[in-house]
């Protein structure tokens, strides 16, 4: 669960750009972040604010070239 600000913490698998979407339940996308991945084979984090979340269940999809992986969280405001 988190509050004002999400934290992800990511494994970087390559060099590829790694994109974060955020999504309600009903499958809306919330934002999207792109960033560029310089340390591969790390553990790194995200952090995004949740101004303008709804309550409730959060849908991350996280993508890197052709590696995706689906995370769920839930914004307690």
């Amino acid at each position: 669960p988190f509050n004002d600000i999400m934290t992800i913490r990511y494994h970087s698998v390559g060099s590829d750009p790694i994109s974060f979407s955020l999504y309600d339940v009903t499958g809306k996308e919330i934002t999207h972040r792109t960033i560029n991945s310089q340390i591969k084979d790390h553990l790194n984090q995200i952090t995004i604010s949740a101004d303008g979340f709804p309550a409730g269940i959060i849908i991350v999809k996280i993508e890197q070239g052709s590696n995706v992986r689906i995370l769920k969280s839930v914004h307690l405001p």
